[in-house]
């Protein structure tokens, strides 16, 4: 009997292989998601994660409040780059480019790169669980395939300078 296997049970599969390449452990990997839905890999090889505030994030997505509408405007703002979001820390992760750590200078902000460790959901995880737990805002679309350094910062840029704004306006 041959087994059909459909594009998108290949290319979780690859995404799956690409995100257990940069855990110590790979078979403990596979059992902690499957066990707990997390497991930590290390940043700096595949990928870095430029972490960046709940708050920042909603005050730039409309209606701020709804968990799936901000994944969705990270997800358009990022081109779909892989974002992470951390309920636990109240931050979310936007994965870059490796070498993105080495030359990363937003005040305020920090980017994990060589002896960091990141959570990572398990890859079915996508949808806000409606309890502190992390999950994928930006799910991975294929190996490799990260946000753009320049855009995150943008981002952030923009945002910060929002935030700035509304802290000016006198309460009406």
């Amino acid at each position: 009997m041959i087994q059909t296997v459909t594009r998108s049970e290949e290319a979780l599969r690859a995404v799956t292989n690409w995100l257990l390449s940069a855990a110590r452990d790979p078979l403990r990997a596979v059992q902690e998601w499957d066990m707990d839905g997390m497991t930590v890999v290390q940043c700096g090889a595949l990928f870095c994660a430029i972490r960046l505030p709940v708050l920042l994030v909603e005050a730039m997505a409309s209606p701020r409040s709804v968990p799936v509408m901000v994944d969705a405007f990270l997800a358009e703002v990022l081109e779909g780059g892989p974002v992470i979001r951390c309920n636990t820390g109240r931050f979310f992760y936007a994965l870059v480019e490796p070498s993105a750590a080495d030359r990363w200078h937003v005040r305020g902000t920090e980017c994990l790169g060589r002896g960091y460790d990141l959570g990572v959901p398990s890859l079915d995880l996508t949808e806000h669980p409606g309890y502190t737990a992390s999950y994928w805002a930006v799910p991975v679309r294929e190996p490799g395939v990260l946000c753009e350094v320049v855009a995150v910062e943008q981002f952030l840029l923009h945002g910060r300078h929002l935030l700035a704004l509304e802290e000016e306006q006198p309460d009406v």
